[in-house]
This record gives structure tokens, C-alpha cells and sequence, in this order.
């Protein structure tokens, strides 16, 4: 269920269901122009993000930033007659995207985006029309937008955005693993530095695409955990003896998530060392 919620004065955010696989789609109000960061998984999707701002009498955004190029964040754009911001990256992503039967793709897929085309497949891709390489600072009106893009393994053009007067930052999916043949994997020096830098913004909230706003008290904390727990993958490479050793040791509850990073970085030391499992 897709909710509107008012998150500061001047940012808004429609939350993500994860039955049709709807990221956040969120709203920055400057008094000169208006954003909307990213552009849905369709064109329902993003209908119902502006039927919120009519509610709410709030402009039509000037500009939509794009986190990345996948399917959920960018095929809702053609809802919206505006510039669109991305990184060179995601652009180079977005461009074979006009070539291919994105349809059958989607409707053939396991990918649980399929189930928002039960009925009719309403999408319609735009390109950026305005890229960048690093980073772009935008004045919104007394309201700034920095994006920049990040290095993470999830797909090689993550970008995210700061709203300093706000203290927010859309960090988009950064966060998670890659996968490569339905093996996910994490690089852990990648990894750990990119919850470094996350946390190098002086950032109060970090929105997530597909969870709930994440506080920076608790991005610290998941960063101290992890990084226990990349210590310990090196120490012990075998998943079972590193999850008895963390039980042993009694610093953290030992949940499925130890599990989970323990086994992404086990996959992605054997990708960076160019092992397929193959004989």
C-alpha cells in the first residue's frame, strides 16, 4: 500500500509496496522549482504520486533524479512532460533499454515488477536530458539538491541525493547486493565504504527505495555491525564457522542478517577472485 507521507517541511514521500515491487518515490519543494526523485515502475504508479500533489496543491515537479536505471525506478516517466536528471551511467544503462521488448521481458521475468502489469502494461520511457558525471549541485529556490554518484554493487550508476537544508538523503537502492546468475554477492571494502560515505552527509534521514526511512543513529549502528562481521569473514571464510564464532562471541544477536551478509561476501571474494564454480 502506497502511502503519501509530509517528512519535513519541504520533502515528501510516497512509501513502497513490495507486492509490485513500487519503490519510494519522493517530492523536494523549493520555492523556484520542485523535484521528484525517481520515476516509478509505471505510468499507475506515478499517476498516483501526482494525484498526491494535486491533493496537496503542490507543483508539478520541474526536474525527476534518478537513482539508477532499473525497470521499477524509471518506467513511469513518461507521466511527466519534465527534465530529467541522472548520471552519464545511468544514461549509457537507459539508452538499449528503446530497443528492447521491454514486455516480454518483464512479463517472462520472476521479477516481482511483472505483477503490476496483471492488467494492461502501461509504461513509457523518456531519456535524460540533463547528465552528469560525479556530481551536480541544483538550487531549487533556498533549497539545494547535491546528487552524486556512489560506487556500490547493487549496479555500477547508484546515485544519491542531498538535501542539506533538510538534512535528507535519497540513497536510492546503494544499499544492496549484486547478483550475477542468481548468486548476490558484496564486495566488503566497497560495501564498507559506502556506508562511509552515506554517513559523511550530514544527514539526520536516509530513504531507502524499498524500506523504511533509516535514521543515521541506526545507519551507524548497521556500520559498526557489518563491519564486525567483514572482520570476521576474513578470519573465518567457511559461512557455518563464522556464524559459531559470532554466537561465541555475544557482541550482537546473531540473525538472519549476519547470515545473509556472511554469505554476500563470501560470493563476491569468490567473483573478485574469477570463480564460477565451474569444474
Amino acid at each position: 500500500m502506497n502511502e503519501w507521507v509530509r517528512l519535513t517541511q519541504r520533502v515528501a514521500w510516497l512509501t513502497p509496496s513490495e507486492e509490485t515491487d513500487r519503490p519510494g518515490l519522493g517530492y523536494i519543494k523549493g520555492s523556484e522549482a520542485s523535484a521528484a526523485v525517481d520515476g516509478g515502475n509505471s505510468l499507475k504508479h506515478m499517476r498516483l504520486f501526482l494525484k498526491h500533489l494535486r491533493e496537496e496543491r503542490l507543483a508539478v515537479p520541474t526536474f525527476t533524479f534518478l537513482t539508477h536505471w532499473h525497470w521499477d525506478h524509471i518506467l513511469g516517466l513518461g507521466a511527466l512532460d519534465n527534465w530529467i536528471v541522472a548520471s552519464e551511467e545511468t544514461k549509457k544503462y537507459m539508452l538499449p533499454l528503446q530497443d528492447q521488448d521491454l514486455e516480454q521481458e518483464i512479463r517472462e521475468s520472476d521479477y516481482q515488477i511483472k505483477e503490476e502489469f496483471t492488467d494492461e502494461f502501461d509504461v513509457a520511457l523518456r531519456m535524460p536530458s540533463i547528465v552528469y558525471k560525479e556530481r551536480c549541485v541544483f538550487d531549487l529556490g533556498n533549497l539545494t539538491v547535491l546528487a552524486q554518484w556512489v560506487e556500490s554493487d547493487h549496479t555500477a550508476d547508484c546515485s544519491v541525493f542531498f538535501v542539506p537544508e533538510e538534512k535528507v538523503l535519497f540513497i536510492g537502492d546503494c544499499l544492496y547486493c549484486g547478483a550475477d546468475h542468481g548468486q548476490y554477492y558484496l564486495d566488503r571494502l566497497r560495501y564498507l565504504t559506502l556506508l562511509k560515505t552515506l554517513l559523511r552527509f550530514p544527514a539526520e534521514l536516509y530513504l531507502d527505495s524499498h524500506r523504511k526511512p533509516i535514521t543515521r543513529e541506526r545507519l551507524r549502528a548497521d556500520l559498526e555491525k557489518v563491519s564486525r562481521i567483514a572482520e570476521v569473514s576474513v578470519q573465518y571464510p567457511d559461512v557455518g564457522e563464522a556464524l559459531r564464532f559470532l554466537e561465541a562471541e555475544n557482541r550482537f544477536d546473531v540473525d538472519d542478517d549476519v547470515a545473509f551478509y556472511l554469505k554476500a561476501f563470501e560470493n563476491g571474494e569468490k567473483r573478485n577472485r574469477g570463480f564460477t564454480g565451474n569444474p
